[in-house]
């Protein structure tokens, strides 16, 4: 199962869009507060996907909280271009990193490496 975060209600129409028609079970979440309690609550989760840039609770402070206790795969999407978004990103333990725009085929050549 995928977990898939991002404030943008489009983003996250595409994401479970694409990622049910290859085949995956796909749980969304508006918020990277939501995103944290959906994940502990369900750990079933093989793979999370997260955005940086949201209200509140960010990308960042996910990934961190996620990593305290989890070694789960986390690809991020972001429209931030930013060389510093990645490498703090990856920093804090993100292992892919995509940046919006991406086409349907980077999202699940990384889905698919990651979830080997």
């Amino acid at each position: 199962m995928i977990l898939a975060v991002d404030d943008e209600p489009h983003i996250r129409h595409v994401l479970r869009l694409v990622l049910q028609r290859a085949g995956y079970e796909v749980l969304v979440a508006d918020n990277a507060r939501e995103a944290l309690d959906t994940w502990q609550s369900r750990p079933e989760i093989r793979l999370l996907v997260t955005d940086l840039v949201m209200p509140g609770m960010n990308g960042f402070d996910l990934i961190r909280q996620v990593r305290q206790t989890s070694s789960l795969p986390i690809l991020v999407l972001t429209a931030s271009g930013e060389e510093q978004f990645e490498i703090e990103a990856r920093q804090l333990g993100a292992d892919a990193f995509l940046t919006k725009p991406f086409s349907r085929e980077e999202l699940l050549r990384e889905v698919s490496r990651l979830l080997g």
